[in-house]
Order: C-alpha cells, then sequence, then structure tokens
C-alpha cells in the first residue's frame, strides 16, 4: 500500500513521521520518494493486534512538517495539502471523505502604493518657471507613498524601514555652475518626511535623475507614510524652467524576521509616479539647419481650435549650445497658420549662420487643435518633409 501526500502550492517542505497505531494493529511505513512539493510513503508492515490487522480509522502522523523560508516568501494565498491512497497494484483506496485541507496561509504582512501621484501642469505663460492655478501654490507638488503593514498573525516582522527611489528629470533643481545637483540644492528644492519616529535621508544620483529617499524606524517599528513635496523657484530671471517629465516610483521595506534576522521586501515596481505636462502643445524639429547658402527651412504651425496661444521657441545645436526660450511677438491665432522660416530662427534665437538645429515649439493652446510640421528645400530642387516629434 501506498500513501501520497501533495503540498498544492509548491513550497519544499522537511518532515519526520511516526508509526501510527490503531486497536487492530500497528502501521510501519517509510519513505518511497519525494519531491519539492509531495512525499510518498510505502506502508511495509501492518502487525497484528487483537483482531484482524486493518488500516481503517487509523492516524498517520507526520511531525516536524516545515516548510523552508525562501519558499513561502514566494507564495501567496492558501497552502494546500493533498492526500491519496493505493495498493501496490496501483488500485485506489481510501479515498473517500475530506482529502484536501488548508495547512497554512501566507499573505505579504508589507504593501506600498502611490497615493497621491505628481500632477504639475507647466504654465507656458510664465517661462516654464512655475505651474498653473490648479497647482495650490504654484510652485509646489507632492508625492505619496503609502506603504502599509497588515493585522497581526504569526511570524510578523518588525518594521525597520523603507527605501523609495523616485525616477525622473531632476536637472531643473541645478542652480549653479558646477555640475550635477548638490546636497544643498536638493534640499532646495525637494523635501522628504514621514509621520511619528522615522528619520529622513535624501540624496540625488550624480546624471539628476534618481532621488533615493531613506526611511530609518526611531524603535517603534512602526510603518509610516512618506510625503515627499518638490518646490521649485517660480518666475524670476534666470531661474530654472521646469521640464516635462514622467516619475516612477519603486519602493522596499526593510525589516527583521521573527528569528532577528534582517530582511527586505520589495513592495513597489516602476509603479507610476506621476507626471508634469504643458498647458498646451509641444514638438521637436530635428536637423534645421539654418544660415547655409542655397538651402531652405520652414517650419509650420497650425491650429484648428478657437483658442489662440502664445508661441514659445528654443533650440540646441549638435554642440550642445542652446538658444532661448523666446515667446513670439504674434499669438498662433485661432483656426490659422504660422510659418517660420530658417532665416527668422537665426534672428529670434540669435544664433550663429551655418549652424545645425534641434528647435523645441511650444503652443499655450490646447493640444487636439495644434499641428506642426515643416520642410527643407534646396534651391531649385523638391522639397523635403522634416522629421517633426510631437510630444504627447
Amino acid at each position: 500500500m501506498y500513501s501520497h501526500w501533495s503540498l498544492v502550492k509548491h513550497c519544499d517542505a522537511y518532515y519526520t513521521h511516526t508509526p501510527s497505531t490503531a486497536a487492530a494493529g500497528t502501521i510501519t511505513a517509510g519513505v518511497l520518494s519525494r519531491t519539492a512539493n509531495s512525499v510518498t510513503f510505502r506502508i511495509t508492515n501492518i502487525a497484528a493486534g487483537a483482531a484482524n490487522s486493518t488500516t481503517t480509522g487509523s492516524s498517520f502522523a507526520l511531525t516536524g512538517v516545515e516548510l523552508t523560508t525562501a519558499s513561502t516568501i514566494d507564495a501567496t494565498g492558501n497552502i494546500s495539502v493533498a492526500y491519496s491512497a493505493a495498493t501496490s497494484a496501483g488500485l485506489p483506496i481510501d479515498n473517500t471523505g475530506t482529502l484536501t485541507d488548508v495547512a497554512h496561509t501566507v499573505v505579504n504582512q508589507f504593501t506600498a502604493t502611490t497615493t497621491t501621484l505628481l500632477d504639475g501642469v507647466i504654465d507656458v505663460e510664465n517661462a516654464r518657471q512655475q505651474f498653473v492655478l490648479a497647482n495650490a501654490t504654484r510652485v509646489v507638488d507632492v508625492l505619496v507613498v503609502t506603504p502599509v503593514e497588515a493585522a497581526a498573525a504569526n511570524r510578523d516582522a518588525d518594521y525597520t524601514g523603507a527605501t523609495i527611489t523616485i525616477a525622473g528629470d531632476f536637472s531643473w533643481m541645478d542652480t549653479d555652475t558646477t555640475a550635477g545637483v548638490s546636497a544643498a540644492e536638493l534640499a532646495n528644492a525637494f523635501t522628504g518626511t514621514a509621520g511619528n519616529d522615522d528619520v529622513v535621508v535624501s540624496t540625488i544620483n550624480a546624471t539628476s535623475d534618481l532621488i533615493t529617499v531613506t526611511l530609518t524606524d526611531g524603535g517603534g517599528f512602526d510603518i509610516e507614510v512618506s510625503t515627499n513635496t518638490f518646490t521649485v523657484d517660480g518666475v524670476g530671471v534666470d531661474n530654472a524652467i521646469i521640464p516635462v517629465s514622467t516619475y516612477i516610483v519603486n519602493t522596499t521595506i526593510r525589516y527583521d524576521t521573527d528569528a532577528g534576522a534582517a530582511a527586505t521586501f520589495t513592495a513597489q515596481t516602476n509603479a507610476v509616479g506621476g507626471e508634469w505636462v504643458l498647458n498646451g502643445a509641444q514638438a521637436l524639429y530635428n536637423y534645421v539647419a539654418v544660415g547655409f547658402t542655397g538651402l531652405q527651412n520652414t517650419l509650420t504651425i497650425s491650429n484648428s481650435g478657437t483658442r489662440g496661444g502664445s508661441v514659445v521657441l528654443e533650440a540646441f545645436d549638435e554642440a550642445g549650445n542652446t538658444y532661448g526660450p523666446v515667446t513670439l511677438a504674434d499669438e498662433l491665432a485661432p483656426t490659422s497658420n504660422m510659418k517660420i522660416s530658417g532665416d527668422e530662427l537665426i534672428t529670434l534665437l540669435t544664433v550663429p549662420v551655418g549652424t545645425k538645429l534641434s528647435v523645441s515649439a511650444i503652443v499655450n493652446a490646447p493640444a487636439q487643435a495644434i499641428g506642426f510640421s515643416g520642410f527643407t528645400q534646396v534651391v531649385g530642387t523638391g522639397r523635403q518633409l522634416m522629421n517633426v516629434v510631437v510630444t504627447p
């Protein structure tokens, strides 16, 4: 006779077994085989008792069954045990009644969500140095990450802190001539806080595109909300231009196991952190060569809507030199087209003759009504459309 036990969810297990007894006899069993999620015992002997030997009504005890840590961390939900039995000839027996039961239930003690997203709308009419009026102070935007701890259960871990990374374009924080964002510049533009007793330390990487917020528990083991506040300088001469950007959040919870070992749990991976967008339409004209003999360029911006808007141009060349931004004197009127030549770009942006540019055009009007196009033409030949990338 063979008795087969299976852990329904894949979890490694270690075990010992104890010979089972009943009034009618003693069962002797040995392990025949085991896999990562099942074990098969062979009944090798049934010793005669006071009457005919039988297994009916007997108990087969497994003692010391222990799920390994790695496998239970990977599992979620109920972990069930299933039983089946057969004779040595393979005929099923003792397979009625309850054959499956829940042995353990695994839940995530820690989770995290981004409960407040960055949602700044950059105001084109104010030199892109502040947000529109919908933002509370026009210079502040807030990102909130909320870790949560489940109700107390067996073998709870102790929260010791969290590490939150925020990816995006933070180049606007760099306000001096030294490359990168310094600790002082970061402190001026960004504040990370948490409730109760957590100590918060914030750092930024050398390429100004990743902020790391480290929360360290002050001793109360209380999981805490992380509030991250971004503050731009606002409108002013030489103040930073706020970039269009999307933001990604990753959160790792640090804890001590019930055995006292330090460990981590990834609670968020590449979670949406929000975005900063323009209150208008934007496009990039790639490779606009201006001031070359016999070469003509024309940028066309169209407005099919009922609302006009200001037009802002800026550019950069192959060497990384930047030009502008410049707000054109004339708005893009409703149901109209605006054409800008290469010679006009030289004058408007103060660009040297014979420069190869990439030109950004921003229109402070509903994006769905604005169209961007352009062409390059060698005098005496046909036109070639420009490569224009419209920002979503």
